[in-house]
């Protein structure tokens, strides 16, 4: 199998895995929970959170996690602009 396949194959997992998660009178929260459980395992992360940025205050709020609070974004490599 080429890799190009194993990617798409993974890929399709990964959407199925997505809609499924959204299955069943569930919360945002738990839904998003569910979303991050799905991309850390396709893509073999260690941890995944979903974010929401606060464009007037520069922030960033944890989603998924079960303490959710606004943080600089200076804080938040991946996200800060150097």
């Amino acid at each position: 199998m080429s890799l190009v396949t194993a990617d798409r194959q993974r890929t399709l997992e990964l959407v199925r895995r997505v809609s499924l998660a959204s299955r069943g009178d569930i919360s945002p929260a738990v839904f998003l929970d569910r979303v991050c459980d799905a991309v850390s395992e396709a893509f073999e992360l260690s941890r995944v959170t979903a974010v929401q940025f606060h464009s007037e205050a520069e922030e960033v709020s944890d989603l998924a996690e079960e303490r959710p609070g606004p943080r600089p974004i200076a804080e938040t490599p991946l996200l800060a602009q150097h």
